[in-house]
């Protein structure tokens, strides 16, 4: 065997541990904390998000209601296809909420629960003790 190929087994050996190193290692965010499966997933899924929404440019208002829901029906079914679904908890807290915001704002209460939902299913990280607005589902994705 020539040296040419020693040194180019070499490279693709390297290369090959590289990525495997890269796919079966921790997930680490920037500060080193650990990222769970919903945020690697969230984050995947907000990204196809944005790219199977980019070429909509909404000029009056019904166009940007259009888009917001296009957004999350797409964030949505990505989740769904990775094995998450709506959590019953994040169902129960929420139903108070899109009261108390529907008499606030002058709303309906379907309007208001709309609205919890697409801010909270973007929510990849619990805060303040409320919970997420998914979950693991019981049967799994399509991964």
């Amino acid at each position: 065997m020539g040296w040419w190929m020693r040194i180019g087994l070499a490279v693709v050996l390297l290369l090959g541990g590289l990525y495997a190193y890269n796919m079966l290692g921790d997930d680490v965010d920037a500060s080193g904390n650990n990222i769970t499966e919903l945020e690697s997933v969230g984050s995947k899924c907000l990204e196809i998000r944005e790219r199977a929404t980019a070429h909509i440019v909404p000029i009056i208002e019904f166009q940007q209601l259009e888009l917001a829901s296009r957004r999350a029906n797409v964030f949505a079914q990505c989740m769904e296809d990775h094995g998450f679904e709506l959590n019953p908890a994040w169902q129960g807290c929420a139903e108070p909420m899109a009261t108390a915001r529907a008499k606030a704002e002058s709303i309906s209460t379907s309007e208001a629960m709309e609205l919890l939902k697409r801010e909270h299913m973007v929510l990849l990280a619990a805060k303040s003790g409320q919970p997420l607005y998914w979950q693991r589902s019981k049967a799994g994705g399509k991964d």
